[in-house]
């Protein structure tokens, strides 16, 4: 957040952050971009604002759902391993079969698919070789 501090022949200034990072309520609400001008000859400081768009325009809350999500996850996953007993298996997670409903989710383009099915074969058949020089 930005400051102006004048004491006798000194100035102490910040301008605070130029860009809106976060969807908090300062950045959503009170946000007011801009910088401090120093006229040197005058001795005078001046708070010039720099043109924004609202905050409502240019940031979502679509990053704090995902993060959200994945803490949610984790805590899930992490719940798992504490409930396993001692020497008890636990369960494979299956990846390519998630990352394949993932990609049709999300409607993967076939040049993504194309280089996923390319590291996924060389995945299966570096498991088969390592197995058999066993």
């Amino acid at each position: 957040r930005k400051f102006l501090f004048k004491d006798k022949d000194r100035i102490i200034c910040n301008t605070g952050c130029i860009t809106r990072y976060e969807a908090d309520k300062y950045s959503m609400e009170e946000y007011k971009p801009g910088f401090y001008l120093y006229d040197t000859e005058e001795g005078s400081i001046e708070w010039i604002k720099i043109p924004h768009e609202k905050a409502n325009k240019v940031l979502t809350r679509k990053h704090i759902e995902k993060k959200k999500q994945v803490e949610s996850m984790l805590d899930d996953f992490i719940e798992m391993i504490e409930d396993t007993e001692d020497g008890q298996e636990i369960e494979e997670v299956q990846f390519i079969p998630n990352l394949i409903r993932y990609c049709k989710k999300k409607k993967t383009s076939d040049n993504v698919l194309n280089i996923l099915e390319e590291t996924i074969d060389e995945e299966v058949l570096w498991k088969r070789r390592t197995k058999f020089t066993e």
